[in-house]
């Protein structure tokens, strides 16, 4: 049997407040002709379908039309939540997916009551396939408890979850195709951006010693590096399909095809990388060098460092109309003076004094940024503000 595991889309992300909905339509799209192409028996998404608990319109639009395409294509799902996704509003649609046979387990339950699905190809053989979406810590009791699990073993997250594991892992043991989905952090895996630091701290993470070994593969999603865990059954985080954020710029993306070969044989697995998204990149350099720039970089998206001796009115304006799919525009003051021989060196900003009024300590916060003086104008505006501040704090 063949599936296609992939993870982690957060469809509805925006990166410098611009939609990528376009993004990731095409990403999908490749997804889809990639599992019609492999002639997969089931595609595996673990979680993180959504960036927000509350999506709007046009990411539902995307999730819901790629579903409906691999349910065309006679392509069954198993889709599991993950931190990011609401569960409730997964369950409210769940039903209706069932239609073209994409199965969500949005919330946690016990493998005999729905956590595991029963899959069978177009040629007979069968898998199971067990389905952990992410539990929040203060759900990991409740969890443990429909696990009938108890004592000291089980006090910290990280113990709790290798338990829920180990209990899912004996349930698929009769099975002769064995398959677990989880939505969930490792630890000494690399999360290499996309993720918040709270999600992914080593509290929560499972050592690789305790994940199950009698599994044919081990499907996670959360982190958003493509990477292996080495643990006894073979392990991989599917990553993101496209670069999310900066700190995700030149990974390889990919999905993962995995090959179940007989009850005893280990999985043979795959990575496909995918092309559709939109490279990430950094742009640094004076305007000058921005312009000569402008040809190079492709319809990537760009973070771009504008290196200047003072600061430059209107800068993101300036530098979009060289570089238009610049996302962030930050300005770096590379302010020098004449070092006597001819060259020059850095100088630092000037710093104010203490037992200076208002207005000279505007000047010298405006000095030490811009390196130079204000305007009559605008030192003009912060008397008026500070004296309509001051007026109104004296009544």
């Amino acid at each position: 049997m063949r599936f296609l595991h992939t993870s982690d889309w957060h469809v509805g992300k925006t990166i410098g407040g611009r939609s990528r909905a376009d993004e990731h339509r095409a990403v999908l799209a490749e997804i889809l002709a990639i599992a019609r192409d492999a002639a997969v028996d089931c595609m595996l998404v673990t979680g993180d379908v959504f960036e927000s608990a509350a999506p709007g319109a046009e990411a539902e639009k995307v999730v819901y039309d790629f579903f409906r395409d691999l349910g065309r294509a006679a392509i069954p799902a198993v889709v599991i939540a993950g931190n990011h996704d609401h569960e409730r509003k997964l369950g409210a649609v769940a039903s209706l997916l069932e239609v073209v046979d994409v199965h969500v387990r949005h919330d946690f339950v016990r493998p005999e009551k729905g956590g595991v699905f029963m899959l069978e190809s177009r040629r007979g053989e069968k898998a199971a396939i067990g389905a952990i979406p992410f539990i929040p810590e203060h759900k990991i009791v409740d969890a443990c408890i429909l696990m009938e699990e108890s004592g000291t073993a089980f006090d910290r997250y990280a113990e709790r979850m290798a338990a829920i594991l180990a209990a899912f892992a004996g349930a698929l043991e009769p099975h002769p195709i064995r398959l677990l989905l989880a939505h969930m952090h490792i630890a000494g895996s690399l999360a290499g951006g996309g993720e918040r630091s709270i999600h992914i701290g080593e509290t929560y993470a499972v050592p690789a010693a305790r994940l199950p070994a009698n599994l044919h593969y081990l499907a996670l999603g959360h982190l958003h590096r493509p990477q292996e865990v080495a643990g006894s059954s073979p392990t991989r985080f599917a990553g993101s399909p496209l670069a999310l954020d900066f700190g995700e710029r030149g990974q390889e993306k990919s999905v993962v095809l995995v090959e179940v070969m007989g009850p005893r044989v280990p999985a043979r697995l795959e990575l496909i990388p995918l092309r559709a998204g939109r490279g990430l990149r950094d742009v640094r350099g004076t305007l000058a060098d921005l312009a000569a720039l402008a040809t190079e970089v492709g319809d990537d998206h760009l973070r771009v460092v504008v290196t200047a001796a003072a600061a430059i009115p209107g800068l993101a304006d300036e530098v979009r109309k060289i570089l238009p799919n610049a996302v962030q525009v930050q300005l770096e003051m590379s302010a020098t003076d004449d070092d006597g021989d001819g060259g020059s060196r850095k100088r630092d900003p000037p710093r104010p004094e203490h037992g200076l009024g208002p207005v000279e300590l505007y000047s010298a916060f405006h000095r030490s940024r811009h390196a130079r003086e204000p305007a009559p104008e605008l030192l003009a505006l912060f008397r008026e503000l500070y004296g309509a501040t001051a007026a109104e704090e004296d009544a």
